[in-house]
């Protein structure tokens, strides 16, 4: 088609070539048998038992990987074409082609793309731009594949697949393959992240930079015009994967920004919608790790919502959260915290005054922590973490009097020859000897 010839002609040095398909049986497709190469040889008989249906399709698929994975000397174009006609055909069958076999049609082009990079993915983008009703479930795996296994490779390639990608972003409802589509682009966002930091010795011109950034902008609006809403639990995980990629590479340009920030609210509010929050956690941290990266002011709001929902999770006792997990929460608040140290430390000394022990105990966990570092912001704002902390030193909870003594620690590990350390140590020692007296007297 047109769509598919445009599609292809960005692609240096592949054309589109006749994609008759074969609605009846499955005939061999005719051509020359070359064999120059034994590796050529061997495909060329794997290929004639799959057109002519000799044993299992799915075993001579396996057998197919292994000769591609073992040898990257490339083929002769017609063994290319015939093949690529071939795995197309199960890759997006309706029916008839068990998932089995797809997957390892799909493994199989994944091979084929060491050394035919090109070949691959024009066909991938010509079956996602395809019109009718194929399946492009399949298709999206395999370019989420190709995107995770030949970054460096798709580099030059990015536009014209975020292209294709955009064609199916607004066709999509739910189920398996929203989530095969979220897959791809998660893994286009981070090939992009991979070209940003090698953005200096790209040959990419300008305009096209400008032009990349443009598209991406519009499929994440498309995106989240289009997925946001989505209901099911495993559709909200796979959106929230791909969604926070994109958020990453668009803070590079700041005026796409106030998408990102729109978008960060809604990400924060995925603790209230799904059944497992370690992938928002996960997501958020990945988020706050290119935050700190790009170095750019946080508008007012975000850093203490950031961290009012965070820290809410990290000390809310209903939720069963693992040891990894929590260990993700925290290190979301030591993030914050380089990001925005002055609004970060004040709401961790506003939360040791709580009601909830726990909420106390986890601010002076916290405060510890951000002792401990090497930072020079922390080192300026360490007399007044240390005067919040002499505050709770009347505290009754043995848990928190364990958390201060905890503080002691860490603010010793981090500076004992420092004198303002040892006077923080004598004053806590000497409250918690009067808070003793006290109690003694009174019993």
């Amino acid at each position: 088609t047109d769509a598919t010839c445009s599609v292809l002609s960005f692609l240096p040095g592949v054309g589109c070539w006749p994609r008759h398909r074969r609605h009846q049986g499955r005939g061999r497709v005719p051509g020359p048998v070359p064999e120059v190469f034994p590796t050529s040889a061997t495909v060329a008989t794997l290929l004639e038992h799959l057109q002519d249906e000799e044993g299992d399709r799915a075993q001579t698929y396996c057998k197919l990987e292994t000769v591609l994975w073992g040898d990257d000397s490339c083929l002769q174009c017609g063994v290319v074409n015939r093949l690529l006609a071939e795995v197309s055909w199960d890759l997006t069958a309706d029916q008839g082609v068990t998932e089995d076999m797809k997957v390892a049609a799909s493994d199989v082009l994944v091979a084929l793309a060491r050394s035919h990079f090109s070949f691959v993915l024009a066909e991938l983008l010509a079956q996602l731009n395809a019109p009718g009703k194929i399946s492009k479930e399949f298709v999206l795996v395999t370019v989420g594949k190709l995107l995770s296994t030949n970054a460096l490779q798709c580099i030059p390639f990015m536009r014209v697949v975020l292209l294709g990608l955009r064609t199916v972003v607004g066709q999509l409802g739910s189920g398996r393959i929203l989530r095969a589509a979220c897959g791809a682009l998660e893994q286009w966002a981070k090939v992009v992240n991979v070209y940003i930091c090698t953005w200096k010795g790209c040959s990419l011109p300008a305009t096209e930079k400008e032009q990349l950034y443009e598209n991406l902008s519009q499929v994440f609006c498309s995106v989240a015009r289009h997925w946001l809403d989505c209901q099911e639990e495993e559709d909200k995980q796979a959106v929230i994967r791909a969604m926070t990629p994109l958020m990453r590479v668009l803070l590079h340009k700041e005026e796409h920004r106030e998408h990102v920030w729109e978008q960060l609210l809604w990400l924060l509010h995925q603790y209230q919608t799904v059944q497992d929050a370690s992938r928002v956690t996960k997501s958020l941290l990945y988020f706050l790790e290119a935050l700190e990266q790009v170095q750019i002011p946080v508008p007012k709001g975000k850093c203490l919502a950031i961290s009012s929902v965070v820290y809410s999770e990290l000390t809310d006792d209903t939720k069963e959260h693992s040891q990894d997990h929590k260990a993700e929460l925290s290190q979301c608040i030591l993030l914050q915290a380089r990001i925005c140290p002055e609004e970060t430390i004040l709401f961790l000394e506003s939360q040791l005054g709580h009601e909830r022990e726990a909420v106390r105990v986890a601010a002076l966990g916290l405060l510890g922590a951000l002792a401990r570092c090497d930072e020079p912001t922390m080192a300026e704002k360490l007399p007044q973490v240390v005067e919040a902390v002499k505050r709770v030193c009347r505290d009754p909870s043995i848990r928190v009097r364990r958390a201060v003594l905890h503080f002691i620690r860490e603010l010793l590990g981090a500076n004992a020859q420092s004198c303002s350390a040892w006077d923080v140590v004598g004053y806590i020692f000497s409250e918690f000897s009067q808070n003793s007296s006290r109690r003694v007297r009174t019993a």
